[in-house]
């Protein structure tokens, strides 16, 4: 669903002497999106593993 509209706004605007950048501004939020979800999962893991030895501990 986003990365459609995201492919629309981009066809919409080819025309437009500014469609390089809108093209490197959503690369760039494509990408921050996909490594935050890696950042969320390793956190999650961290987390886990850090309750698991503080339990391990008391």
């Amino acid at each position: 669903m986003c990365i459609k509209m995201g492919t629309y706004t981009l066809l919409r605007e080819r025309d437009n002497q500014h469609s390089a950048i809108f093209l490197f501004a959503q690369l760039i939020l494509l990408l921050l999106v996909s490594t935050l979800d890696m950042w969320l999962f390793y956190c999650n893991l961290l987390y886990v593993y850090w309750l698991d030895m503080w339990t391990c501990l008391y």
